[in-house]
């Protein structure tokens, strides 16, 4: 049997488990699915024993605004009541289902993504079903642990290894685990999604690394440099990590998704591929501008130009022509830093990285700029711990301690607010601003910031403002995302 033919089996007999005397409606998008390929799936629907029922349709329309259900028709609804079970490359919205049949329909409906023969062709598409429902029956009691569903977990981990990793068939993958950190069970999830997509994994488990190391063994560095891509469930040091592969083109997720509750949430659900999209609008609009503004509810006022390249972004956010990085977070995601010359104004912050180790009370510190330089530090108890190591930064650093580099934020619309969370960094609501240092950062953090960038917002009051753009919307249309 050809690939593309396994394929098309295994959705036909083991996913919408076709029987004999069944009605099946192939529901195809015009312009979008492959007439030979629906043929295929029909020959495969006779096979089974049952009559395929054949309806081509053109793209929906949306209503009600973004993120809105492209409604049912009356016409397709009685198709699909009519049938037994329905076979759908079409972009069939569970919202717009529901609202139409109810919760519990009496017709099966299998929706799928691939649209050509080579998706069919795929390992992927190829993955035994059956399988599928002895993976999860294996995984049963980590799942029996989550308060969210296991099909919710394991769309978050698909999410991980197929989009933010971009896993392709015959890669090297390791994953890095740290004992303690993430259960044995939910790297064996992960492990299982990487062979999904026709790729090795290679799981490596190690000791807490000391937070102020500043070299790994080289049994550690020997695996991470043999591997075509790296998930990172463990805590390394990224300055150290760089200084390793700096040269190499790895790309390596670190992983912020450590219990089942983190891969069901619906950050963690939200399609990467949205993400990327998202990241490469702000990138486009960034890199094409030349004036700056940034503000805050907290008194935050700080205006400046765009650089044409920052310490940070070069040593952190690697440029690759389809807008990507070589380092991602996931569920993340952070946008890559703005380059920053000629600040002149102050940022407020009530958590700036440069306080010392004790912490100290919640109240804001206030950082002067002028010339893109900190002229003075004004606050507290806690201002005062931020000027001394600001001090203790320019023993090393001299003046790149006081001199802004760079800014940027979080920019995923899913993300959960919350400081203490998975989001806490990658929320819209919060963004900070980085010293011209590798070792250290007066890091100032600011929240419910509006950036302004040639007098266009793109966040206001910490919402993200480009979601409506048009690659934005056809990006939403390409990948199936109703909800953004």
């Amino acid at each position: 049997m050809e690939p593309v033919q396994e394929g098309v089996a295994n959705l036909v007999n083991h996913c919408a488990a076709v029987k004999r005397g069944e009605t099946v409606l192939l529901l195809n998008e015009c312009g979008e699915a492959e007439a030979d390929l629906v043929d295929l799936i029909a020959e495969a629907v006779r096979a089974a024993g049952g009559r395929e029922q054949v309806m081509w349709l053109d793209r929906p329309e949306r209503g009600g605004g973004r993120g809105a259900a492209p409604p049912i028709s009356e016409e397709l609804t009685k198709a699909i009541t009519s049938a037994d079970k329905v076979i759908s490359l079409y972009p069939l919205s569970d919202r717009a289902l529901v609202e139409t049949l109810g919760d519990s329909p009496s017709v099966l409906i299998t929706n799928t993504m691939f649209r050509t023969k080579e998706d069919f062709a795929s390992n992927h598409a190829r993955y035994h079903w059956g399988m599928a429902n002895t993976v999860r029956a294996r995984r049963r009691r980590i799942m029996a642990t989550a308060s969210s569903s296991e099909d919710q977990v394991k769309e978050g981990v698909w999410n991980l290894v197929a989009h933010c990793l971009d896993v392709q068939k015959g890669e090297s993958v390791l994953l890095l685990n740290e004992y303690g950190k993430i259960d044995p069970e939910l790297v064996g999830l992960i492990e299982d999604a990487v062979k999904e997509c026709g790729a090795e994994s290679h799981s490596l488990w190690g000791e807490t690394i000391e937070r102020g190391a500043r070299s790994f063994s080289k049994v550690l560095v020997g695996a991470i440099l043999s591997a075509d891509k790296l998930i990172m469930n463990y805590n390394l040091n990224r300055e150290v990590l760089h200084q390793y592969v700096k040269d190499r083109q790895i790309l390596r997720v670190t992983n912020r998704c450590l219990t089942p509750e983190n891969f069901a949430t619906e950050h963690a659900r939200f399609d990467w591929r949205m993400v990327r999209a998202i990241f490469a609008r702000l990138e486009e609009i960034s890199s094409s501008s030349r004036d700056w503004h940034i503000s805050a509810p907290g008194g935050t006022d700080l205006r400046g130009q765009v650089a044409t390249a920052s310490d940070v972004a070069d040593a952190y956010f690697v440029q690759e022509s389809e807008a990507t990085r070589l380092i991602r977070v996931f569920p993340g995601e952070v946008y890559t830093p703005v380059g920053a010359i000629n600040a002149q104004g102050k940022i407020v912050s009530d958590g700036p990285n440069a306080e010392d180790r004790e912490g100290g009370p919640p109240e804001a510190v206030t950082f002067f700029f002028e010339d893109n330089r900190i002229v003075r530090v004004e606050g507290g108890e806690r201002a005062d711990r931020v000027r001394q190591r600001i001090e203790e930064m320019a023993q090393t650093f001299g003046d790149k301690a006081r001199t802004l580099d760079s800014w940027h934020g979080g920019m995923n619309p899913k993300a959960d607010p919350d400081p203490a969370g998975i989001g806490a960094v990658s929320t819209t609501q919060r963004m900070h601003f980085h010293a011209q240092t590798l070792g250290g950062n007066f890091g100032a953090t600011v929240c419910n910031q509006t950036i302004e960038l040639d007098g266009s917002k793109t966040y206001e009051n910490g919402k993200l403002m480009v979601l409506d753009d048009p690659k934005i919307v056809e990006a939403a249309r390409v990948y199936g995302i109703e909800d953004w």
